[in-house]
């Protein structure tokens, strides 16, 4: 899973297997959400993390970033929480990549907010 937060409110990436595309906005005082989230439908392996990783998006209200954590939330109960993984230098805007390792598997996306 590869992600990106670009600077004009736009999130988009790839899922398991499908484009996942949606519109973001942060408040000042850690509040995150997203709306019009898109994702084309092709079937495969990793299908249910994929709806899983969606509707943690959905319901996000908020986040924080504590050191190498990034952690998503809703309405105060944390729903993910990622770890930094590399800085991409070749990204127009600095950005830093994160995994969130669920079973075996190793998501990750690039985030400027």
């Amino acid at each position: 899973f590869t992600f990106t937060f670009l600077a004009d409110g736009v999130f988009a990436g790839t899922g398991a297997c499908n484009q996942i595309n949606a519109q973001y906005s942060k408040g000042e005082k850690g509040e995150l959400t997203f709306s019009n989230l898109a994702s084309t439908k092709m079937m495969c392996p990793d299908i249910e993390l994929e709806e899983t990783f969606n509707q943690i998006l959905d319901g996000t209200t908020h986040y924080e970033i504590d050191g190498e954590m990034l952690m998503l939330f809703s309405n105060g109960e944390m729903q993910a929480v990622l770890m930094y993984w590399s800085t991409i230098s070749e990204h127009p805007i600095p950005a830093r990549t994160w995994i969130l390792p669920i079973q075996s598997h190793r998501c990750s996306w690039t985030q400027s907010i």
